[in-house]
C-alpha cells in the first residue's frame, strides 16, 4: 500500500486485533514533516497507483479502538 506525509490507505479498518497498527500508524503521522491535516482513508487499497474499493465492516464498534494504551 502507497502511503503520503498527509494520507495512509487502509484496506481494513483497526480492531481490536490490529490496534498495534493503528498506533504505529498515528505515531507515523505525527513525525511527518507536515503540519497539514492527515488523513487515514479507511476501505481504499492503492498498489502501484490503482485505487481499489474494499468493504469496510461498520459491525465493529470503533469507539472501543480508542481506549487502547492499557
Amino acid at each position: 500500500m502507497n502511503s503520503t506525509s498527509k494520507l495512509d490507505f487502509k484496506r481494513e479498518e483497526y480492531n481490536e486485533q490490529n490496534k498495534e497498527d493503528m498506533i504505529k500508524n498515528m505515531l507515523a503521522f505525527t513525525d511527518a514533516d507536515t503540519e497539514k491535516d492527515r488523513y487515514i482513508i479507511m476501505g481504499v487499497e492503492k498498489i502501484n497507483g490503482k485505487v481499489t474499493l474494499s468493504n469496510v465492516s461498520a459491525k465493529y464498534d470503533s469507539a472501543k479502538t480508542t481506549n487502547i494504551p492499557k
